[in-house]
């Protein structure tokens, strides 16, 4: 398999940089501060229907329109449908264009109702 060791090591690194850890998420939201702000990239019906806790609707269409309103002292992770889904990372990299703090959540909305972890909407339990 060759290739450049470096190369690698770059890329795992800046990829843990970019990504928030879900336990991480669980636990901000246990404690009921205001760290970070959650953002859904899924559909704007999917949002309404159930999403977590505090989270603003943020579809890839809009991503740059609801970016014009974010705090930028703030911190943003992002997430989306499952951990193999791109809506997150489209977003995120639109905020951080735009100079955000932004993170990845490193799960996705499927992985976290399967955790029964808190959401809520009309669809939350």
């Amino acid at each position: 398999m060759g290739g450049d060791i470096d190369l690698r090591r770059a890329y795992f690194e800046a990829k843990l940089a970019a990504q928030a850890d879900v336990m991480d998420v669980v636990r901000f939201l246990d404690r009921g501060d205001d760290e970070l702000v959650l953002l859904d990239a899924r559909a704007g019906e999917a949002y309404q229907e159930e999403h977590l806790p505090g989270a603003i609707s943020t579809p890839v269409d809009s991503a740059a329109e609801v970016a014009e309103g974010l705090d930028p002292t703030r911190q943003y992770v992002v997430y989306c449908w499952r951990s193999t889904c791109h809506l997150a990372a489209k977003v995120a990299l639109e905020l951080a264009n735009r100079g955000l703090d932004v993170r990845e959540m490193n799960t996705g909305w499927r992985e976290w109702k399967a955790e029964g972890w808190p959401t809520e909407g009309p669809g939350a339990p």
